[in-house]
C-alpha cells in the first residue's frame, strides 16, 4: 500500500476518533439511556471523560502491538484478537474506576454502561488497528492480510 492510501487510512482513523470525543454522549446514549443517569453523565461531563479513556487505550494498544511488540512470532489474527479482547476487558473497567468517586450513587447503571463500552472499545481498537497497521515491519497483515 502506497505512502498516500496510508495517510488516509491514518487521517480517517483520527476523524472518527474525533467525532465520537464531540458526539460521545449521544453515542453512549444511543446505546443506554436512564434519564436520571445519563443527565449526571452530561453535566459533570463524565461521558468526556469515558470517551477520553475509551479512545487513548485501544489507540496505546495498537501502537504497542504493531511497534513495540512488532514480532514475527506475533503476527497472527490470534495474536491480534487477544490483545484486542484485553483491550476490551480492561478499557471498561479502567473507565469504571476512573469514573468510581464521580458515580457512587449510580454505581449499577455504570457498571451497565461500561458492559456496552466493552463492544466500543473493540471496535475502537479495531479502527486504531487498521489506521496505523501498514507502517509495521511484521505486524502490517494482521488480522487481515492486505
Amino acid at each position: 500500500m502506497t505512502n498516500g492510501k496510508n495517510f488516509i487510512l491514518l487521517a480517517a482513523g483520527a476523524l472518527i476518533s474525533i467525532i465520537f470525543f464531540v458526539f460521545c454522549a449521544e453515542c453512549y446514549e444511543l446505546f443506554y439511556y436512564k434519564n436520571e443517569f445519563s443527565n449526571f453523565m452530561y453535566n459533570e461531563s463524565i461521558y468526556r471523560a469515558i470517551a477520553a479513556i475509551t479512545i487513548a487505550l485501544p489507540w496505546a494498544a495498537a501502537g504497542v502491538y504493531y511497534y513495540l511488540i512488532d514480532s514475527v512470532r506475533f503476527d497472527r489474527w490470534f495474536h491480534w484478537l487477544i490483545v484486542a479482547l484485553a483491550v476490551a476487558i480492561v478499557t471498561p473497567v479502567v473507565c469504571y474506576f476512573a469514573t468510581e468517586n464521580d458515580l457512587i450513587d449510580y454505581n449499577a447503571e455504570s457498571i451497565e454502561l461500561q458492559i456496552y463500552n466493552i463492544v466500543v472499545s473493540f471496535i475502537m481498537f479495531v479502527i486504531a488497528s487498521f489506521s496505523i497497521r501498514y507502517w509495521s515491519r511484521n505486524c502490517r497483515h494482521t488480522p487481515i492480510p492486505q
